[in-house]
Order: structure tokens, then sequence, then C-alpha cells
């Protein structure tokens, strides 16, 4: 399972995700954002709203049975994209 730590800075900055992946339309993403990327869907204690049913996009594990990708490998670039954001938002 992906490590999450719950900090909410994936769906804080979706907007990054979205245009990172708009060529790929099975990561097509149902829900706005506002005009810092905060997704519409989360919520003031970082949980999501429609978590039980999220998009593609937001399901790590849909997305490497879905796209048939190395668990491990892409976990690990999860994580390091995880890391580049905390860094990010420490930075700020």
């Amino acid at each position: 399972m992906f490590k999450c730590n719950g900090c909410g800075l994936c769906c804080k900055n979706v907007k990054r995700a979205v245009e990172a992946t708009k060529h790929i339309k099975e990561l097509e993403f149902p829900y706005g954002w506002d005009e810092t990327g905060r997704c519409e869907k989360l919520m003031e204690d970082n949980k999501c709203e429609v978590y039980d049913d999220r998009p593609l996009l937001c399901n790590v594990d849909r997305v490497i049975k879905f796209f048939n990708l190395d668990k491990e490998s892409f976990y690990n670039e999860n994580e390091m994209a995880c890391k580049q954001l905390q860094s990010e938002d420490e930075n700020n």
C-alpha cells in the first residue's frame, strides 16, 4: 500500500497533476480547483469529500492495476513526487 501521511498536498496541487496527465484520457479529472490549484473536493481537515469514489487519478493502487504498472516502481515515483511537494511547501 502507498504510504500516505494525509498532508493533503497532492490535493492542494491537483491542478499540476491534471495538467501533467491531460494527455491520458483515462485519467480525466471530473472536479475543479481554485486559483491555488486546490481540489474542490478537499475538505478543511485534508480529507477527500469523495474518497470512496475518487477519480482514477487520485487512486495510486487503481492506477497501478489499470495501467498494469510495476507496483514498487510506481510507489517509489509517487513517494518522490510527494517529497518534492513537501519540500516546496516547506520553502513557501
